[in-house]
């Protein structure tokens, strides 16, 4: 289970009341994070929330928002994947 530090105690009670487990090792981890900035990008759907995420050597990529992209699939009665890959395709031959 991964958590908020501020969480750990309340996980580790429901985990411990709630399961059959006699016990719970925590380890405290790091993450790190590239730069990102909010954006939106015009594809066959209309415009979509996106993130620029901009790569250690100075490169930028262009990934949808996945909620963004989850919105569509539910409205379109369409698999989140295909929306994804197709929302994908149009950043991809610039149809930004």
């Amino acid at each position: 289970i991964v958590c908020r530090r501020k969480s750990v105690q309340e996980i580790i009670d429901l985990v411990l009341s709630e399961s059959t487990t006699t016990g719970v090792r925590c380890h405290e981890q790091q993450r790190m994070v590239l730069a990102r900035k909010e954006t939106s990008v015009q594809t066959r759907f209309g415009r979509v929330r996106a993130k620029k995420i901009t790569a250690p050597d100075g490169t930028d990529r262009l990934m949808p928002e996945f909620e963004a992209c989850r919105t569509i699939a539910q409205q379109k009665k369409m698999p989140l994947k295909d929306v994804y890959h197709q929302v994908c395709l149009d950043m991809d031959r610039g149809r930004l």
